[in-house]
């Protein structure tokens, strides 16, 4: 039997990729505009990740504070495509993924044995 419209439906709320899709630019634009309030938590997750030292106040393009915004708007960005293109999974996919990769960092960095960074 074969599955018609496996995407997504103009008339179906898609709750969760519109949550990941907020949650994406919300945390884009708290690492943009609020980054004196992430620093602590985010700042040296990714300075141990990247191996790459940051400044108090870097700039917008500088690596690796750039992955903080970039990624999370790129992800947003495929996934509001991929979503238009009819395909559901794939937009929930990119949607999630920064969060995941960023939070994975952080996860690692702050619980996992001194050892093993």
């Amino acid at each position: 039997m074969r599955r018609k419209n496996r995407g997504l439906k103009h008339h179906q709320r898609p709750v969760l990729l519109q949550t990941l899709l907020l949650s994406n630019g919300l945390f884009a634009l708290a690492a943009a505009g609020a980054w004196n309030a992430i620093a602590p938590v985010v700042g040296d997750p990714l300075r141990w990740a990247t191996s790459r030292a940051m400044a108090a106040q870097p700039g917008l393009l500088d690596y690796p504070f750039n992955l903080l915004w970039l990624l999370p708007v790129a992800g947003a960005a495929i996934a509001w495509i991929a979503a238009r293109a009819g395909r559901a999974g794939m937009a929930r996919w990119f949607a999630a993924a920064p969060m995941l990769f960023i939070g994975l960092i952080v996860v690692w960095y702050y619980f996992a044995p001194p050892d093993w960074r």
